[in-house]
């Protein structure tokens, strides 16, 4: 089981949704990848976590719609300071959701956008480090920006994160550390949808068993390729890296 103790700084370490039913969401992702919902902590504000073979993999936190925001995963990238991050990123077009703030003991964070408006969160890790696997059967594979911006979102992650670029097909990707496994792309197009909103996508791999029991689990619970109806930018992987 490939498992990771710290992410390199600029890389994908952390991924959580916001959801308007625990419940309901928890139990998808169990019969889909296996995954254990923790309980809510109420003191930090009914935060709760998802486990796989005991390994931390997401996170989670009711939506009541006080917010007015609307059903959604977040991805979270390394950082080593946080409040450091957030100062710097509208120098270089990015924006502020809200200033970093401390959580607990576990780590700082924050959530950011950038010139292209996706929603982009940052993490400054404490006692809690991020994803626990990598690359298995239920745990983080990959992810992605989607965008119809391309110069000024290369620049703000080059800049802000220390992101590298290579260039792969169609995908831009950046990645601190091209070995750890973990790797953030931004993909560009020049004809996407009308009232397409540029966001951040995450892929987890599945297990090839499951793909075959997609008929059974019926609306609205969602497909593969989407893998809930109301969690877009969520995507699963039939096949795992070697």
């Amino acid at each position: 089981m490939p498992l990771r103790e710290n992410a390199p700084v600029g890389a994908p370490c952390w991924a959580d949704i916001f959801t308007t039913d625990p419940d309901k969401t928890g139990a998808f992702y169990g019969e889909l990848f296996g995954w254990e919902s923790e309980e809510p902590n109420p003191d930090l504000g009914g935060y709760f976590n998802f486990t796989k073979e005991g390994q931390l993999v997401a996170g989670g936190m009711r939506n009541d719609g006080s917010s007015g925001a609307p059903d959604l995963w977040t991805v979270y990238l390394a950082v080593e300071n946080a409040e450091a991050t957030v100062a710097v990123a509208p120098e270089h077009g990015g924006s502020v959701e809200f200033p970093a703030v401390q959580v607990a003991d576990l780590g700082s964070m924050s959530v950011l956008g950038d010139p292209g408006g996706a929603r982009v969160g940052i993490w400054q890790p404490g006692l809690r480090k991020g994803f626990g696997m990598l690359n298995e059967p239920g745990a983080p594979a990959w992810f992605e920006l989607h965008t119809r911006e391309y110069n000024a979102p290369i620049a703000f992650y080059r800049d802000v994160f220390g992101g590298k670029r290579q260039l792969m097909l169609v995908h831009f990707m950046f990645d601190p550390s091209w070995d750890d496994g973990c790797s953030s792309c931004t993909a560009a197009a020049d004809e996407v949808a009308d009232g397409f909103l540029a966001h951040r996508g995450s892929y987890y791999f599945l297990d090839e068993t499951v793909l075959g029991r997609q008929e059974d689990w019926g609306e609205p619970k969602g497909r593969v390729e989407s893998a809930h109806s109301a969690m877009p930018d969520f995507s699963v992987d039939g096949e795992a890296k070697k």
